[in-house]
């Protein structure tokens, strides 16, 4: 596992102990989508994190957001 699957994995587990022991289910203002036990899950060795645009200010901050969010939990 290279480090930036291991810095997830632990984040995930990290997510995951916080819900379980405060009932948190969202990371600051993103909702879950899944159980905590499914976001604790390790990627795949070969994941590859999608490859996002940066926000230039010509379209809808929302939007982007948005769209930003469905590609990092997918």
């Amino acid at each position: 596992m290279d480090d930036q699957n291991k810095l997830d994995y632990l984040q995930r587990q990290l997510d995951l102990l916080l819900s379980q022991r405060y009932g948190l289910e969202h990371v600051g203002a993103v909702d879950l989508p899944f159980t905590p036990a499914i976001m604790a899950t390790p990627y795949p060795t070969r994941f590859k994190m999608p490859s996002i645009a940066s926000y230039d200010g010509s379209t809808d901050v929302d939007e982007h957001l948005e769209n930003y969010q469905a590609h990092m939990l997918i």
